[in-house]
């Protein structure tokens, strides 16, 4: 209709003008449809990678606090171990003292009863050997030998002293080793 008219150019203009628009405003309303899809997309993304990132960091945490523990509970055991050989050592050493002071203490007394009982012994046996010489000279004075009367009678004793009991008896009370005691 307005072909080869000066009108032409202005309704070409204005056309083009009214289709350039409306392509620019949809292409803006395009770019900002992408625009917005694509900070959704990068929100989403976003989302995707805090989760993966704090579920890393979740069992990262978890796998250090583990070694971690066991860690700790090998060092607990080693210091209970040491700690406990220490005791044990240090409770050796005084039961060894003790021992030692119980077996000492107990050799002195055994040594004192020991040596008490040698001075009793050395007693019984002087006081043994003393009645035995005194059993024996009194058996003499009661039941004089025939051999020793007539071997005294040799020798010069009186027969009065020999066959007397009580002249016996005091020759046997006389004698040096007896005391006079009787």
């Amino acid at each position: 209709v307005t072909a080869g008219t000066k009108d032409e150019s202005v309704f070409e203009t204005r056309l083009r003008s009214l289709a350039d628009e409306a392509l620019r405003t949809r292409m803006a309303t395009e770019m900002q449809d992408a625009l917005l899809q694509m900070e959704e997309q990068v929100r989403v993304f976003q989302g995707v990678v805090d989760q993966r990132l704090q579920d890393q960091e979740r069992s990262m945490k978890h796998m250090v606090e583990e070694r971690v523990q066991q860690e700790l509970e090998t060092l607990l055991r080693s210091e209970l171990m040491r700690a406990q050989a220490a005791m044990e050592q240090r409770v050796r050493q005084r039961v060894c003292v003790i021992f030692r002071q119980e077996v000492e203490t107990t050799l002195r007394k055994m040594q004192a009863q020991l040596d008490d009982m040698v001075k009793e012994n050395n007693l019984l046996r002087d006081a043994f050997a003393e009645a035995n010489l005194r059993s024996k000279c009194f058996y003499w004075a009661l039941n004089p030998a025939a051999l020793q009367t007539s071997s005294a009678l040799l020798c010069g004793l009186p027969s009065k002293v020999l066959l007397s009991l009580r002249w016996r008896t005091a020759l046997a009370a006389s004698h040096p080793e007896i005391s006079t005691e009787l």
